[in-house]
This record gives C-alpha cells, structure tokens and sequence, in this order.
C-alpha cells in the first residue's frame, strides 16, 4: 500500500471513527524497492494499532509476537489476555538473538526468500506464458496469482492437492467470501527453488487438463 493510500485511510479512519489494526508481520521480509513508513507511525490521533510477529523471521514455533497501541488499548487488551505471561524463555531467547545476531540473520533470510520468489516468478513465466498474470512482490512470501475470468481455481484445489500441489483461492480473501474464484495466492516461503519450479508445472499440468491453461 503506497504511503499516499495509507494516509487516505488514516483520514477515513479519524473521520468515521474506525480504529486500524495494522498487521505488519512481514515488514522485514522486503527484496527490493523503498521500505514505507507503517500507517501507525503516520497516524497522529492513537487510532492505529500496530502488531508484529518474530515468528516469520526466526521461527513459527515461537509463536512470539507484540503490540504498539495507545496506553488505554493496551490496558484493555491485557485485561481480556488468557492463560498468563508469555514464554518466558522464548522472550528472552529472541531478546538475546536480537540484540546480538538478528540483523545478520534477517539479510541472509532475505537473500533466500528472493532466490524462492525469482524461481517461482520464472516457473510462472515458462509454464504459464500468457495465460495468466501474477504479482513480482517486493517482499513477503507470496504470489497474487490470476487467470482468466472463466477459470475456477476454487473448484481446482482438490485435483491440485492430489498432484501434491497446494495453494489458497481468492474466495479466502474476498470480502464476500465468493467473489475472485480466477486468483490464487501461492507461497514459496517453505520449498526449495527446485520444489517450487516442480510445483508450478505440477499446476500448469492440472489446469492444462482442464483446458484452462
């Protein structure tokens, strides 16, 4: 979201009333391009809460995240938190990694989710040619797949999984739960270079079976 659609949010937001949740766990997970100042930082009326995650650049086992809020959400939001404190060794775990090896550690994460993203970018390239267009995301660790209107990637999902390939439809994503059956969100954050180039032919072969691609 550029800085000019954050700000047009920020104004919709103080003007109706409506508290934003900024969920910015992939903030350090970014490839190339400018890095863009979040909606909290822009925000001046302590409306926006701003949560973030260590799990997408240490581990998901961690489970370990945390909260920048106004004071009174704050005090709300620990009033309503169940089963006590957090881990205390995972806190300090990350507390150590962080002040000694995090920054090492992110830029090494960061050079092998782009090779990831570049093979499936050119998987995409040679299996789908043009009949399909996809994201080239500056950060993250997915690909905004879409294909033509008439074409069902939602209905698709099972024959995928049983050529061992999985991906979430648009639908999952869609404000009315329906709409977007031609886009998929594919991941590339877990296999390998050479996994992920499989992948994407495993899917060019179904759709192709299909008469959809």
């Amino acid at each position: 979201m550029t800085v000019g659609r954050r700000e047009a949010l920020i104004e919709i937001s103080q003007r109706q009333g409506i508290p934003i949740l900024e969920d910015d766990c992939y903030v350090d997970l970014r490839y190339e391009g400018e890095k863009t100042p979040s909606i909290y930082s822009l925000d001046d009326s302590g409306s926006t809460m701003y949560v973030g995650s260590f799990s997408k650049i240490l581990a998901p086992g961690m489970r370990m995240g945390y909260v920048a809020a106004d004071a009174e959400v704050i005090a709300r939001a620990l009033a309503a938190k169940s089963g006590g404190g957090v881990n205390q060794f995972a806190a300090l775990a990350i507390h150590k990694y962080a002040t000694s090896g995090l920054d090492e550690h992110v830029h090494h994460l960061v050079e092998i989710q782009t090779e990831k993203r570049d093979a499936m970018l050119s998987a995409l390239g040679e299996t789908f040619g043009s009949s399909g267009t996809w994201s080239r995301p500056q950060g993250s660790l997915y690909i905004w797949l879409q294909m033509a209107g008439g074409v069902d990637l939602e209905a698709t999902t099972n024959e995928a999984f049983e050529a061992e390939v999985g991906y979430l439809p648009g639908p999952m994503f869609a404000p009315d739960g329906v709409s977007g059956k031609n886009f998929a969100r594919l991941c590339y954050g877990y296999n390998t270079p050479e996994e992920i180039r499989e992948g994407i032919e495993r899917l060019g072969k179904v759709l192709e079976q299909r008469g959809d691609l």
